[in-house]
C-alpha cells in the first residue's frame, strides 16, 4: 500500500511537473501571438496611413492634370491672339504703307 502511494505521489509530481512546463510553454507562445498581434496591428495603420497618403497623391495628381489641362487651354488661346495680333500688325503696316503712297499721289 506504501509502495502504491508513492508510485502514485511519484506519477502525480512528474505529471504535475509536465503540465506545468505545458503551462509555462503555453503561457510564452500566448505572449509571442500578442506580440505578434500587436505587431500586426502596427502594420495595419502604417498599411491605412500610406493609403490616405496615396489617397492624397491621387488626388494632387488628378488636380495637376486639371490645371495642366486648363493651362493647356489658355495656351492654345494666347497663341490663337498672338496669331492675331502678328496678322493685324502686318494689315496695320499694309494700311500705312497704302496710306502713305495715296499721300504721294496726291501730292
Amino acid at each position: 500500500d506504501s509502495m502504491k502511494h508513492k508510485l502514485s505521489d511519484i506519477i502525480e509530481t512528474k505529471v504535475t511537473n509536465m503540465i506545468d512546463k505545458e503551462i509555462i510553454n503555453l503561457n510564452s507562445k500566448l505572449k509571442n501571438l500578442d506580440n505578434i498581434e500587436k505587431e500586426f496591428d502596427n502594420f495595419v495603420n502604417e498599411v491605412n496611413k500610406l493609403k490616405e497618403e496615396l489617397s492624397k497623391f491621387n488626388k494632387i495628381s488628378k488636380e495637376i492634370k486639371e490645371v495642366d489641362f486648363t493651362l493647356e487651354k489658355h495656351t492654345g488661346l494666347i497663341q490663337k491672339i498672338e496669331r492675331k495680333k502678328i496678322y493685324l500688325e502686318e494689315e496695320n503696316e499694309k494700311l500705312k504703307s497704302l496710306m502713305a503712297r495715296m499721300k504721294r499721289h496726291k501730292n
